[in-house]
């Protein structure tokens, strides 16, 4: 049985921006597949084009590579083919899943905004259960948008460099997670050390706590979560002693009688896990392999965001208990390898491109992400709090 809080007043969508899309010249898009084409020929590889989309920002070929052609030959031609398209930092070539396979990739002369409205409109999050958490992600390259849940998704690591659209991506997080979720269902620990992405949030219903500025304050509500998720393991125990299936919150949210108050889920937000890491060394770090290893049956869900990809931010200890990551453009490929254990995010373009990776599947998918402006966060924030009540209010 799914809760619904109807005493929560949803934002507005009509304070998200509705963004046109231009047109690509088909010209262009045929003019690129011959010049692909007419390089692998020059290698003395058959090749033949089996489907092309045309994304918000890029370009792909599916391209069906001849049998008596080894694979790493054909992909091994994208500096060749960047030179005859002019986008040297503009193209790149992967194998496809099906047998003999290769995807390419070209960046669109004409580059859309894919707006967190749109994406917003589409039905898997417009119909999405109260557990799922529900959230934009992007559009693909046909065109077609993606919703994430964290139910499905766990805990989140993010990573990329300034300018390439990690701070947006969290924005839209955030702003899809309250259009859709109220406080009985739903609450953040957003922590900030920067202070200058999540100021916006404060007075937000859905807090925990105002957002956390300060890395020992930040230590504390994490221990605070940890034992909160103790609590939650011992009334999930005792629950399961006289309800069946009572495996996790969702579990434990169904079985509950009329009037009995529902557990929400709690999803932590940081914004720069380098610098968390960097102030506490690891007791940082022994926190959140804690919640991450332990917090996804008591409905904790983690998201962790990093400038800095490097082995000594991003441990073992961390990445193996955070099964989905995100990366946005990185500066080396061994940043990629350390964010996404293969290279590649190092040849993604600025601005939303993203690749996305989850155990579920280990297939990457390759996003354009959600914008949204900071004008368009704070209205909804303010929409909410001023049809919903300022955070400490009713539970000071």
């Amino acid at each position: 049985m799914e809760r619904h809080d109807s005493a929560y007043v949803r934002p507005s969508p009509q304070l998200l921006a509705v963004y046109e899309r231009p047109p690509v010249p088909q010209e262009y898009v045929q003019s690129c597949a011959d010049s692909i084409l007419d390089v692998l020929r020059g290698a003395h590889i058959g090749a033949e084009i089996v489907s092309t989309a045309v994304g918000a920002c890029l370009i792909r070929y599916e391209l069906k590579i001849d049998e008596s052609v080894r694979l790493y030959k054909a992909l091994s031609l994208w500096p060749e083919i960047g030179l005859r398209l002019h986008t040297c930092n503009g193209v790149s070539l992967r194998a496809g899943c099906g047998r003999q396979t290769v995807i390419a990739e070209v960046r669109s002369p004409v580059r859309a905004t894919v707006g967190l409205r749109e994406v917003l409109s589409s039905p898997q999050y417009t119909n999405a259960g109260d557990g799922a958490l529900a959230f934009a992600l992007g559009q693909d390259a046909d065109g077609s948008n993606v919703i994430g849940s964290l139910r499905e998704l766990c805990h989140i690591l993010v990573g990329g460099v300034s300018g390439s659209g990690k701070s947006i991506f969290l924005s839209s997080m955030l702003v899809s997670l309250i259009g859709r979720y109220s406080p009985v269902q739903l609450k953040f620990l957003l922590i900030d050390l920067k202070q200058s992405e999540f100021p916006v949030y404060e007075g937000l219903p859905h807090l925990l706590q105002p957002v956390v500025t300060d890395a020992q304050a930040a230590l504390t509500a994490l221990d605070a979560l940890e034992a909160e998720m103790e609590h939650r393991y011992a009334l999930l125990r005792e629950r399961a002693k006289t309800h069946a299936a009572v495996f996790d919150i969702d579990g434990y949210n169904a079985s509950l009688a009329e009037g009995e108050a529902p557990l929400p889920k709690i999803v932590v937000v940081a914004d720069e896990l380098a610098d968390l890491m960097l102030l506490t060394g690891r007791e940082a770090e022994e926190r959140i392999r804690r919640l991450a290893q332990r917090g996804r049956a008591a409905g904790i869900h983690l998201v962790l965001a990093t400038l800095r990809v490097s082995p000594n931010v991003l441990t073992g200890a961390v990445r193996a208990n955070f099964p989905t990551r995100i990366a946005f453009r990185v500066s080396l490929d061994a940043d990629s390898r350390a964010l996404l254990d293969e290279t590649g995010a190092q040849h993604l373009f600025n601005c939303g491109d993203m690749l996305l990776r989850s155990d579920r599947t280990n297939v990457f998918y390759r996003l354009q992400g959600a914008y949204v402006s900071a004008q368009e966060v704070h209205a909804v924030v303010q929409d909410v709090i001023a049809r919903n009540g300022v955070k400490g209010e009713d539970d000071a």
